[in-house]
């Protein structure tokens, strides 16, 4: 067999990678373990710029709105100890910079909730309209770097094989990725965390709750977790963690319905749940030590990079692994010179490292959470004596008496609402991945390096996605996205006293569009170019210069920059 790309892995960064990699006029071979391919993720965090990249792919936006959870909920968070009594409340919908954060972060604003499954289902419908193959049931079993060919081998029957010469390979093989560990690239800043357990549960919750969110912070004596409702009237997850005292054996039917009884605040047989254990999983983290192997082989995903589930960081990463590569693959191919994808590793591996900070950052503050609310140092439930697995009434006695102390005083709510404000950003996410920065061969400068500060910049800066705004064209206003391809770099320049014939002579090697613009000063979301200047912007919509061309340094600087583009060290 032979393929263009071939991408191990049918996951969701999977799935999307090979829509790109067709989009882009490649053979594309896709090989998964699962016989009957779907997800089993829970992931649902779609941020605004994975919403770009879903539209690029040939996902209809309107297509993922009906998906997603109800908007008049996605924002909103509760602490309870029961489901009818909310003890602290948050919406992110009353905050006016949120909407206007919301609005700057993306052209289809800032985020969409969507649960994984879904996503998955939608992704694998588009690869199945492509001229993109499938090949179920097999495995990764060699590879050869030096002669660029992977052996695959069917699970039904190991010595069922096939083997596969392709010009480059795409791991999407998940956590403890397989053609990893056969390459032999090891796994660093490897930490473990908690142990929880997943809980699926099927049924409206609308009878129960006295406010209607995403997601609820629940501190019962009979159970601690975190309930994300992505379907209120229909689905919801409970992510349990396994503290002291929890007996896995105990996990049945019966036992569920107790305690899901009893965080509702009603009668078992008020119940017309059902319910299934899902998984119980360990919360760790972790960076391989290489992004690729050469210009042949890339790590994409969680194959390159495990995060905490805290702030929706894990998908969003995957997605933009593999929007920053295959562009550059493409260009490649067509200027028949390997040098763009040196530049992936450059990029994408400092991403990685910074998003596995983040995601701990974010995790040891839904622990400073409920330390506020349990009154009990996170470590104390998490790594208790043996006593407490022993005697787990010690644990359900008190938690109890948590739950009578926040219900009697007054000056507790207080308290409560600034529990939540510590996992407000968290949570809300919109800057988070707004501000990441690339350095590296593909950009001319890059700007003070801040990963996921809490706000997005004003102005477009190197280094930076570009993020939604406007400018004025021959006299109409227009999005800047509307000139965006995701086949081509875009240069905007404003109309006055740029020599655009010289510009054009520099980056004719890119295939660059040219936009001539002037700004809108008087705009918040205006771009902001100046008289003399030029912004280029790459495939990937990052902004790859921002230049005076009237300042003779800068314009040197500039030259030297796009001739280097065409010889990428």
């Amino acid at each position: 067999m032979q393929a263009d790309v071939l991408i191990i892995g049918g996951g969701p960064t999977g799935l999307l990678a090979a829509l790109l990699a067709a989009q882009n006029d490649f053979s594309v071979l896709v090989v998964d373990k699962q016989s009957d391919l779907r997800s089993r993720s829970h992931a649902h965090y779609l941020n605004a710029y994975s919403l770009t990249i879903l539209v690029q792919a040939g996902l209809a936006y309107e297509d993922l709105q009906a998906m997603a959870v109800d908007e008049a909920i996605a924002n909103r968070m509760v602490i309870c100890h029961q489901l009818n009594h909310s003890l602290a409340t948050l919406d992110c919908s009353h905050d006016p910079e949120h909407a206007r954060r919301f609005q700057r972060a993306g052209r289809y604003g800032g985020y969409l909730n969507i649960r994984a499954s879904q996503l998955h289902q939608a992704l694998l419908t588009r690869v199945k309209q492509q001229a993109i193959t499938l090949l179920l049931g097999y495995e990764i079993a060699a590879l050869d770097v030096s002669r660029q060919w992977v052996q695959l081998s069917a699970l039904h029957d190991c010595h069922v094989t096939q083997r596969v010469a392709c010009r480059y390979v795409l791991a999407c093989d998940g956590a403890n990725s397989k053609t990893a560990k056969l390459a032999g690239i090891a796994c660093n800043q490897r930490r473990y965390f908690m142990d929880f357990m997943t809980i699926a549960c099927e049924g409206d919750l609308r009878p129960f709750v006295q406010d209607q969110a995403m997601l609820y912070w629940i501190y019962h004596a009979s159970i601690v977790a975190c309930m994300v409702a992505l379907d209120i009237r229909k689905y919801q997850i409970l992510q349990v963690p396994i503290l002291a005292g929890m007996a896995n054996h105990h996990w049945d039917d019966a036992h569920i319905r107790q305690m899901f009884a009893a965080i509702c605040g009603v009668n078992q047989t008020q119940l017309q749940h059902t319910f299934s254990v899902e998984s119980q999983w360990r919360l760790s983290t972790g960076v391989l030590a290489q992004a690729q192997v050469g210009n042949w082989l890339f790590f994409l995903g969680d194959a390159l990079h495990q995060v905490l589930p805290a702030g929706g960081l894990g998908l969003n990463t995957g997605f933009a692994d593999a929007h920053n590569l295959l562009w550059k693959l493409a260009q490649d191919r067509q200027s028949r010179r390997a040098v763009m994808a040196q530049t992936y590793a450059q990029e994408r591996l400092p991403a990685a490292q910074a998003v596995v900070q983040q995601s701990i950052e974010n995790y040891q503050r839904f622990m400073q959470m409920s330390a506020t609310v349990t009154r009990v140092a996170p470590d104390v439930m998490i790594k208790a004596p043996r006593f407490l697995a022993e005697m787990p009434w010690v644990k359900q006695w008190w938690l109890h008496g948590v739950q009578i102390l926040h219900e009697s005083l007054l000056d507790s709510q207080s308290e409560l609402d600034a529990a939540l404000l510590k996992v407000k950003d968290q949570t809300e996410g919109i800057a988070m991945h707004g501000d990441i920065v690339y350095q590296g061969a593909c950009v001319l400068t890059v700007a003070q390096r801040y990963y996921y500060h809490l706000g997005l910049p004003d102005k477009p800066q190197v280094g930076r996605r570009l993020l939604h705004g406007y400018c004025q064209y021959q006299g109409t206003t227009h999005a800047l996205a509307d000139w965006l391809c995701y086949q081509q770099w875009t240069l905007f320049y404003h109309v006055d006293k740029v020599e655009i014939i010289r510009v054009r002579q520099l980056l004719s090697c890119l295939a660059c569009q040219y936009v001539g613009l002037t700004s809108l000063p008087d705009e918040d979301d205006g771009i902001g170019l100046q008289p003399g200047q030029i912004m280029v912007i790459r495939p990937d919509g990052f902004v790859a210069a921002i230049i005076d061309t009237l300042v003779p340094a800068q314009w040197d600087q500039f030259c030297v920059f796009a001739k280097s583009l065409q010889s990428i060290k």
